[in-house]
């Protein structure tokens, strides 16, 4: 009974993952000369055999694993620069547009880039701020609107926080400098 719930997990796990080091159907026909185990010295042949395939399978998962993360990453990056001026961007927003939980975004974003999301939305923010400081005349309060603040006054103590002067004094030594 335990040997054939264990062929039971082990196919519906494979089905899941196609493993491809030999065909389906020999493995199988492989598993099912264990199905009538009669002994205890078969029945340890079959469960280390099934030990084997259950680590070839594991390794197998966490390759798609690491493929799939780094494909989710790229693709959250450039979620997160084409809509960092999103007023209601957020961790929250983001996993949910790609239908994880935002836990796991937080950990998988900062494994992969080093950095956390909001500090990288963040940076995004200011790196635009300070090139919309020094390229255009827009003011202080356009800017953060187009940054996706809703308050001046947070953007300019984040901006101050960042860059140690406020976004007009900012402007105004990148300027001279021009």
């Amino acid at each position: 009974l335990f040997a054939n719930h264990l062929f039971s997990v082990y196919t519906k796990i494979y089905e899941e993952v196609k493993h491809n080091k030999k065909s389906e159907i020999d493995q199988i026909s492989e598993l099912l000369n264990y199905q009538n185990i009669n002994d205890q010295e078969e029945l340890i042949s079959f469960l280390n055999m099934l030990k084997d395939r259950f680590m070839d399978m594991t390794e197998s998962v966490n390759k798609l694993s690491l493929t799939f993360n780094s494909k989710l990453v790229s693709k959250v990056l450039r979620y997160v620069e084409e809509n960092f001026s999103d007023p209601n961007i957020s961790l929250t927003l983001i996993a949910d547009r790609f239908n994880i939980t935002p836990q796991y975004l937080s950990v998988l974003f900062k494994e992969k880039t080093g950095s956390n999301l909001s500090d990288f939305i963040l940076q995004l923010r200011i790196n635009r701020a300070k090139e919309l400081l020094i390229n255009t005349d827009h003011t202080i309060n356009k800017i953060s609107q187009e940054l996706g603040y809703t308050h001046v006054s947070s953007f300019i103590k984040v901006f101050k926080k960042i860059e140690g002067v406020s976004p007009a004094q900012y402007r105004s030594i990148h300027k001279q400098g021009s």
